[in-house]
Order: structure tokens, then sequence, then C-alpha cells
């Protein structure tokens, strides 16, 4: 089994396949699951972690559409949207495993204050996005 794509899944439930030729590295961290009830029946059970730490190559970032009129390197900025809330690891059989990432709201009710982005150059003057969840 081997990783096809990471999903990248927004606050407004937006979602995006990376694929790996835009993906440097990744990193998830304290990952356990949860087990949710509510009175309406209800029972949802997720992983969610501690930390997400990704870098992207920004220039294949730019090749992906969003539904608000901006690349996706543009859409992950946390300067401009600050709600990146899932990632999906898809493999290549299909199998998907969805885990949910630190989320704080401190400023806005749909801005996620965990998460942190940056870009720089990197050693072949190629940018790299850099992005902090947690």
């Amino acid at each position: 089994m081997k990783l096809k794509k990471l999903r990248v899944v927004f606050e407004n439930i937006d979602s995006y396949d990376i694929p790996l030729a835009a993906v440097k590295e990744f990193h998830v961290s304290g990952v356990e699951k949860t087990i949710d009830y509510s009175s309406y029946g209800n029972l949802t059970v997720e992983q969610v972690c501690r930390k997400f730490t990704a870098t992207f190559f920004v220039d294949e970032l730019q090749k992906i559409n969003t539904v608000e009129d901006v690349t996706l390197d543009e859409r992950l900025d946390s300067h401009n949207f600050a709600d990146l809330c899932m990632i999906d690891l898809v493999t290549d059989d299909g199998e998907e495993t969805t885990i949910r990432l630190p989320w704080e709201e401190m400023t806005y009710p749909d801005h996620n204050d965990a998460m942190k982005t940056w870009i720089e150059e990197d050693f072949e003057s190629r940018q790299l996005m850099y992005i902090s969840v947690g």
C-alpha cells in the first residue's frame, strides 16, 4: 500500500486533492481516536492529531484552482483563510484515512488560530510553503 495523494479539507467542507508531486514532506503526530455521541443518535468515531506539519512546492499548488477563485497555495495561506481542519490520506488501493487537525477559535468563528503558514525559497530557488497546525 502506497500513498497516492493527500486531500486537504477546509472548514466549509471544500476539499482538494494534492498530488504527491506537490508534497515535499508532511508529519502527523499525536494521533488518537475519539468517539462522540449526540442526543440525535449520532455516533462519530474520528482520528484527531495534536500536530500537523507539511511542506509543499508552491508552483505545484498554483496548478490547483479552488472555488474561491484563487489557487490552492493562496487558499492554504493562513493570512487569507486559515481554516484547514482535516486531511485525508488516500492510498493506491483506494483506502482513505481521515485525520482531524487541531482547531482554535480565538479571533474569528471560521478562523483556525492554530494554523500558521509561511513561504521560503529552497537552495534551488524553488518556493516552498510551510504549514503548521497545532
